[in-house]
């Protein structure tokens, strides 16, 4: 099997995120754009991702059918379900069509560093086209590792979702918040995949060892929050250059005023702009400054909630604007630590039960700390993430963002848990 070892070390020290002192951070679009590191000619992973994007083939006929999951007009079975003939040929056909772009999207993963061909010297007109191609990729390495598990190919079913953890982590260096929850998103649909297998082919412990340690340094780098932090250093720049418009693009002077009145309006709308600016500054680094904050207490440091409130009460224009797209950022970062967590730990409940005559353990204490080094904590309360045994397989899962227990239910948005299930594995080997 392949080595995944993408953006570990590397991205800690390309990072460059150090808040005790603002001044190594950028503060203009210029600096923006060079600290998001060009990776050396031949070893950045967007170069070949962006290659194997462009040799997706796609069709009409793919994008509309009823057979073809995720990519079609068509959800994949629960993962406790099998799945119809017409779906699975489809699937086949549609991966083996697809099999020189998947080849490079599995090279790619091999590299530790990745910066896409964007400018961020264009502000907030930085166009993003690798973002839609990226999530799409995500799902199609999804049908994938689904199709490779139902064929009983464990090593390749493996392989794939090595690769799409490696996708998402691509997006992990750009500063962009739009990028970040792309990220999220292919986080997402990565442990979808990860629950679709386990409910279908057991895995090698040669392939258990190695998405642990990819999903262990992944859910380290994802705790520090460096990739939003980036996006939030990244939307501070971007937002303060906004800033740089003549008074007449900030807020018209009315046609009827007189010179009197269009000197003193022109006066108000300076002293305005530069209370916003400030304002808008400020918060951000105010933010920034509280970003060290573990979960679950970065929750309840909603900074921009608050500072929106405030201007629109100030009638502080841009910076009540900028700051509606930050607000609730925090809830969606600790959804995507929960997913890792429960995929880390159901990693651990797989080399458990092979090393257990077939046996699931009674609680995730069982797991430390041969097979975990404690019980991870659910970001959203702190509590060890909650688990219990049904039939022969399990139900463990993260309260979400309501913040309530609700039993295991899985949900959407505000509403439920978030659930990784094995309703009935297959037989450890």
């Amino acid at each position: 099997m392949k080595a995944f070892l993408f953006l570990g070390t590397a991205l800690l020290i390309s990072a460059g995120i150090v808040l005790a002192g603002n001044e190594d951070l950028p503060r203009t679009l210029a600096e923006l754009n060079r600290w998001y590191v060009e990776p050396p000619t031949g070893q950045n992973a967007a170069t070949i991702i962006l290659e194997a994007t462009a040799a997706l083939r796609i069709t009409d006929a793919d994008s509309n059918s009823l057979s073809l999951p995720r990519i079609g007009n068509v959800q994949l079975p629960q993962p406790d379900k099998p799945i119809p003939a017409d779906m699975k040929a489809a699937i086949t056909e549609f991966i083996q069509r697809n099999e020189p772009a998947l080849g490079l999207f599995g090279q790619a993963a091999q590299f530790q560093q990745s910066r896409y061909p964007i400018d961020l010297n264009q502000g907030k007109s930085v166009l993003l086209p690798h973002l839609l191609k990226l999530k799409q990729a995500a799902k199609i390495l999804e049908l994938s590792s689904v199709s490779h598990a139902v064929a009983g190919q464990s090593g390749e079913a493996g392989d794939d979702l090595l690769t799409s953890f490696a996708l998402a982590r691509s997006l992990e260096s750009e500063p962009v918040l739009i990028s970040q929850l792309v990220r999220v998103a292919c986080d997402s649909i990565a442990v979808d995949a990860l629950e679709q297998i386990l409910n279908r082919i057991t895995l090698s412990t040669h392939t258990l060892d190695q998405l642990q340690d990819s999903l262990r340094q992944y859910e380290a780098r994802e705790a520090m929050g460096l990739g939003f932090t980036r996006a939030f250093v990244g939307e501070q720049v971007s937002d303060l250059s906004a800033f740089e418009m003549a008074p007449d693009q900030y807020l018209t002077v009315p046609d009827n005023a007189t010179p009197e009145e269009r000197k003193k309006f022109e006066i108000e709308i300076m002293e305005t702009m530069k209370m916003d600016r400030n304002y808008c500054q400020t918060t951000f680094d105010r933010a920034l400054a509280l970003r060290s904050r573990p979960f679950p207490g970065r929750l309840s440091q909603d900074v921009f909630a608050e500072a929106e409130i405030a201007a629109t009460n100030k009638n502080l224009r841009l910076s009540c604007l900028f700051f509606a797209a930050l607000d609730a950022i925090a809830p969606k970062e600790a959804g995507d630590l929960a997913n890792l967590r429960l995929a880390q730990t159901a990693i651990a409940l797989e080399k458990f039960r092979s090393d257990h005559a077939n046996r699931y353990p009674d609680a995730l204490t069982e797991l430390t700390p041969n097979y975990l080094p404690s019980v991870p904590a659910d970001p959203f309360d702190g509590k060890p993430l909650r688990y219990r045994k049904t039939g022969e397989g399990y139900v463990l899962y993260s309260i979400g963002r309501n913040l309530k227990d609700d039993g295991g239910k899985p949900g959407h948005g505000m509403e439920g848990d978030i659930v990784f299930s094995v309703i009935s594995p297959p037989p450890a080997s």
